[in-house]
């Protein structure tokens, strides 16, 4: 996280994920107005499969939402259930819904490539939705993490495709990598419909910790998350690192500071999601690594402000 390459030449997760500019173009010549203060229910009674409204701007319109996502069916890649159809589907136990942002993203943990890779991935068990539920539930941006596989049949994380407009909605890639690097974590800066696909470096996070960690006991390698010793706060870090990512490619922190490398906020002890990178040190006897697990605090407004549209 000390660079990102490509767009931004910058970095990844932590409090607060996300952006305010659209994804996508629809036809809205004819658009009747639409009150998106309506309840839920309302707004999905009111839903018209020929309107493009999407009331929580996060790329999918308020019938797709309400309906939902129908493999096969009307030029989806993607079966998922919509708010007037509240039930648990597989492997998505969360319907869509039309008054909150909804973000599917692609995480593709580290696999050998040959019998002789005895290497496995350091991401934590458990679907990426359950990891960054800390991240999101105390940011206030009203948003919903779906981990999803590469949608069969779409081409390049295309989540839907709309024959009657030609246009998509994407997921985000995250891939793990083991190998050496300069980084911790690395992305470009966009909508999940650019070309956004991240990089977490997890080998690289955890030796940190254990170069870091060297001459302490276990119970003093610590984090701000409640992690204690280093297996417990290599986890924290790369759920940090994960977040980080995926919120530069929903265009969160909008300016670009050359100093902080990028769309980043000056690191800190008490900083949010957005900031640079982690920063550790000595304090009381034990090794600390200060990781944010907020997205919005009063020092980095742009965090939430930024955070509108495309999911996180």
């Amino acid at each position: 996280m000390k660079r990102k390459r490509g767009v931004e030449i910058g970095i990844l997760l932590g409090s607060g994920l996300l952006a305010a500019l659209a994804l996508m173009t629809f036809p809205v010549a004819t658009e009747a107005f639409v009150n998106c203060g309506q309840d839920q229910t309302t707004l999905c009674n009111n839903a018209n499969s020929t309107s493009a409204t999407d009331c929580d701007q996060d790329g999918f319109t308020d019938y797709e939402e309400c309906t939902g996502l129908v493999a096969g069916s009307n030029g989806s890649f993607l079966s998922f259930n919509g708010y007037n159809n509240r039930t648990i589907v597989s492997n998505n136990p969360e319907y869509l819904d039309p008054k909150l942002r909804d973000v599917f993203v692609v995480l593709n943990r580290f696999q050998p490539t040959s019998t002789t890779d005895t290497r496995s991935s350091l991401i934590p068990s458990g679907s990426l939705s359950s990891l960054l539920s800390s991240y999101a539930s105390q940011s206030g941006l009203n948003v919903r993490v779906h981990e999803i596989q590469e949608p069969a049949g779409a081409t390049d994380r295309e989540v839907v495709y709309r024959d009657s407009s030609g246009t998509y909605q994407k997921a985000l890639r995250l891939t793990e990598s083991l190998d050496a690097s300069s980084d911790y974590g690395s992305g470009n800066w966009g909508t999940p419909n650019a070309q956004d696909k991240a990089t977490v470096w997890t080998q690289m996070i955890k030796d940190r910790i254990d170069r870091e960690c060297a001459n302490y006991t276990a119970n003093n390698c610590v984090d701000t998350v409640g992690g204690v010793g280093p297996a417990a706060v290599t986890e924290n870090y790369i759920k940090y690192v994960l977040s980080h990512e995926a919120a530069h490619m929903n265009k969160l922190t909008r300016g670009s500071v050359a100093n902080y490398g990028g769309h980043h906020y000056q690191s800190s002890t008490k900083g949010t999601v957005m900031e640079q990178g982690i920063v550790s040190a000595s304090s009381q006897g034990k090794w600390r690594f200060y990781i944010p697990t907020t997205f919005y605090s009063t020092n980095s407004t742009s965090d939430f402000s930024d955070a509108k549209l495309n999911g996180l």
